[in-house]
């Protein structure tokens, strides 16, 4: 007879214990952090990543979820950066084809804009020639008839034309992160979340490890480490024992809101010159409604506590009523918003926000302290590149040769994109599929080829099978706490299962998860109830300032 308790008693169960040593510590759990941890894990090194909360619950999430090359890099003579972003994309393609689709953007030429149409138009060329070899379509330049007819929405006012060109979404970005993580477990790496570095130690001039505290269990502990990242973005400079002397981050918010189809809503993504400033505003289609942003304004202090300003809505919507002036959008139209801090190099005087770069910098920290390196700035789009750059770095350091090999990054696929004809697989699992038809194309675009995991977890646990709630079903509530780190409700919700960013009635659905968890026993129904409670709260900051309740699905 067992002697576990019954399912809904027990207490949630115990994290990974946290390693005594390692070669490699991460701090930061986003993507540039958990890129690391997967390219420090397959180069033969010893690695444990720590994140205070979740993966992905900073600007790797909050962004415009875009895998792009940065056309308008292009304007600040970033070349070098827009060739690297540009490549890193087309191997995004092939490695998480699951996750990162090509996306065609139009560019509206008008009269009023800052930047003429010829400049616009070399700007797209100038993409072309720096992504050469890629398989998405090369730019197309628009008649003004073509325009009107297919983009019939926007403002003929001043309108002489316009361009199409090619990047990619990207539309679960907290996908991404998990699955770097996965990818670096699956290389012998441990990954903690909910577990916040206390303070860097080093003794000597040299780095020697970090103390940590587990937010769930309120333990503290030392993890002894050869080498520690500070990959924990907007936060780098707010670790204790960092040393910097001078702040290393000159973080901007940029502030996203979410719309349902309006009239005269374009049918492809819209990349235009906002009239009132000239900044660029995107109208992104995403998951069946529209995703329009991004503002870009310098923020201080703790970056948790950035939040969207009612302005920054007003003047997202009127620059799109600007644009599409049968749109109509108001205050009310917004389904949610949400706020990113992008973790920036700080500047001495960058005028514009603008004009600061999107590039990353690998922070070395020696003499000070040797072994301790800080990642600033990245982008969601070169987290592969950086991480094989951080990586040099750290080898050099170590004198490392023996474990070492090349990096394999370039061409491994994460797990979710582990076939060689991503179509054909996603064919073969719709047939095959155990689990309910209208659940297997979703289960394909969030899992990818890991939904093999959620078969087998079924195959054990045929109860699993079954819906919990509407986008939800029992074999993903198991998957995030026995496979991808998840600690709590939020996790499970927000960036495993991704319904809470589908669904507007999160009581229900957030109640609904947590009873399951816990009689699946993965929680006490005590902690089941306090994580539902603290999901609440946390989805009720991506209602619009001033909002109630979330606008109707």
């Amino acid at each position: 007879m067992s002697n576990d308790p019954a399912p809904g008693t027990r207490a949630a169960r115990p994290a990974q214990p946290l390693p005594l040593k390692v070669d490699v510590l991460v701090v930061g759990g986003g993507i540039n952090g958990t890129a690391i941890a997967r390219e420090a894990a397959l180069r033969g090194l010893q690695v444990a990543l720590i994140e205070r909360h979740d993966l992905a619950v900073g600007a790797s999430a909050w962004n415009s979820r875009m895998i792009h090359g940065g056309i308008r890099y292009l304007e600040h003579a970033e070349f070098r950066l827009v060739y690297e972003s540009l490549h890193e994309r087309e191997r995004l393609l092939r490695t998480a084809p699951h996750l990162v689709k090509p996306y065609p953007l139009m560019i509206p030429f008008y009269r009023h804009n800052n930047r003429p149409a010829w400049l616009l138009n070399l700007g797209m060329t100038l993409y072309d020639l720096l992504s050469m070899g890629k398989s998405t379509p090369n730019r197309q330049i628009l008649s003004l008839d073509k325009l009107r007819s297919e983009w019939p929405g926007i403002t003929a006012d001043g309108l002489v034309g316009g361009g199409v060109y090619y990047d990619t979404q990207v539309r679960w970005a907290e996908r991404l992160c998990v699955e770097n993580a996965l990818a670096a477990k699956a290389a012998g790496a441990t990954i903690h979340t909910h577990v916040s570095a206390l303070r860097v130690l080093h003794s000597g001039g040299t780095v020697t490890g970090v103390l940590v505290r587990d937010e769930m269990t309120g333990q503290e502990s030392e993890i002894r480490a050869d080498v520690v990242i500070n990959a924990a973005g907007a936060n780098i400079d707010d670790i204790p024992g960092i040393g910097s002397g001078q702040p290393l981050i000159g973080g901007t918010k940029g502030t996203h809101v979410l719309v349902e189809p309006f009239e005269g809503a374009p049918k492809t993504a819209v990349h235009y010159e906002a009239v009132s400033d000239g900044r660029a505003v995107l109208v992104l289609p995403w998951n069946g409604k529209y995703l329009i942003g991004a503002t870009d304004i310098f923020v201080e202090g703790d970056p948790a506590l950035a939040r969207t300003d009612a302005e920054e809505i007003d003047y997202l919507l009127e620059e799109t009523n600007r644009l599409i002036p049968s749109a109509g959008l108001s205050r009310e139209s917004v389904v949610f918003s949400y706020v990113g801090v992008r973790p920036l190099p700080r500047a001495s005087k960058p005028g514009s926000s603008a004009n600061v770069s999107r590039d990353h910098v690998i922070h070395d920290h020696a003499p000070q302290t040797a072994g301790l390196w800080s990642i600033i700035g990245g982008k969601l789009t070169t987290h592969r590149s950086l991480a094989e750059q951080t990586l040099a770095k750290i080898l050099k350091y170590l004198h490392v040769r023996s474990r070492t090999r090349k990096s394999v990054t370039r061409v491994l696929p994460l797990p979710g994109g582990n076939t060689s004809d991503w179509a054909k697989f996603r064919a073969g699992y719709q047939a095959v599929s155990t689990f309910p038809s209208g659940h297997v194309d979703r289960l394909l675009d969030i899992y990818g080829t890991r939904v093999t995991v959620l078969e087998h977890l079924a195959a054990l646990r045929p109860e699993l099978r079954a819906e919990v709630t509407p986008g939800v079903l029992g074999a993903e509530i198991a998957n995030a706490f026995e496979e991808e780190f998840a600690r709590s409700i939020s996790d499970v919700l927000l960036r495993r299962t991704m319904t809470g960013l589908t669904r507007a009635d999160y009581g229900d659905h957030g109640g609904a998860v947590a009873e399951a968890s816990a009689k699946l026993g993965y929680l006490s129904n005590e902690e089941a109830e306090r994580q539902m409670q603290e999901y609440v709260a946390e989805a009720r900051r991506l209602l619009p300032p001033g909002s109630e309740t979330f606008a109707r699905q």
